[in-house]
């Protein structure tokens, strides 16, 4: 679904580059001080996250020149302004919660080839030869800094053909 939607639009036309992007629930999982920090640590990126808000305070982050908290937007639109996103996240805490996590999204991220940058998720750790994996806030940092030099077109089919294995589909014929 991704890969055959990641194409160019005007979606975010003006919005300065880089784009650091995210998408999905912002809830108690999501690392808040973290996203703050790295926002603060870079204002010289645009930090775009998409999806809802639920039960948490954003106040802090929706105060920086540098974030565009766009809230829930249509499934359809995710690939379209992950073409835009010149890196992506996953800037989840780390707790029990997290730990048992499989974040979809960095199957979605994926698709487009996108650099990823995240925190130290176990679910992850298979495929860290594929994504910024960071043990720190500072790391974070240092990790999308890394993700935004990257400049390796075959990392990118790399990327694109890690998805392409891991549809849906192929994980229901593993099952069955």
């Amino acid at each position: 679904y991704y890969a055959e939607r990641t194409q160019p639009n005007g979606l975010l036309a003006g919005v300065a580059h880089p784009i650091v992007g995210y998408y999905g629930a912002i809830a108690d999982w999501f690392d808040l001080k973290l996203m703050v920090h790295v926002a603060r640590s870079r204002p010289n990126y645009t930090f775009v996250l998409l999806g809802g808000i639920f039960e948490v305070d954003v106040s802090e982050l929706e105060r920086l020149p540098n974030v565009r908290l766009l809230g829930q937007q249509p499934y359809e639109t995710m690939p379209q302004y992950l073409y835009h996103f010149d890196a992506c996240l996953i800037p989840f805490k780390t707790n029990s919660t997290t730990a048992a996590t499989d974040p979809v999204k960095v199957y979605e991220y994926l698709s487009g080839g996108k650099p990823v940058v995240s925190v130290a998720l176990p679910e992850l750790e298979p495929f860290r030869d594929l994504l910024y994996i960071a043990d720190s806030r500072e790391d974070f940092v240092t990790q999308l800094d890394r993700a935004l030099t990257e400049d390796d077109p075959a990392m990118i089919e790399r990327r694109r053909s890690f998805a392409a294995e891991n549809t849906w589909q192929n994980r229901y014929e593993i099952i069955s």
